[in-house]
């Protein structure tokens, strides 16, 4: 029986940040759109589309979220408790961060498309 993800760990760059459970990442790549001919035929077209990373951060003292926001241009590796990582280069941080009274912080990176190490 495989195991499936039930805990993330992030590495940003290099940083490891705390989160909280629901950390999620769209790999990206290839998108495709119907597009079907006058007489009925069925084609395709392909767009790439970036990966996103969305994640909230467990905010204490010793952590900076502007610091969090300026991250441009690293790698992200999103590590699954199972043994799957996926690695998203040339991310950044790109909503301004959101702090809240229950000491949490939302950031939203994106990047090239993630690939599976």
């Amino acid at each position: 029986m495989a195991q499936l993800i039930g805990r993330v760990r992030l590495d940003l760059g290099g940083r490891k940040v705390r989160i909280k459970k629901g950390a999620s990442l769209d790999l990206g790549g290839p998108e495709r759109s119907e597009v079907m001919d006058s007489e009925g035929g069925f084609h395709f077209t392909e767009e790439i589309k970036p990966s996103v990373l969305e994640f909230t951060m467990l905010h204490t003292s010793n952590d900076d979220a502007n610091e969090i926001h300026a991250l441009k241009g690293i790698r992200v590796s999103f590590i699954a408790d199972n043994g799957v990582t996926y690695i998203a280069d040339e991310m950044v941080s790109m909503t301004t961060p959101k702090i809240s009274d229950d000491g949490e912080c939302a950031f939203r990176f994106v990047g090239a498309p993630a690939q599976k190490q």
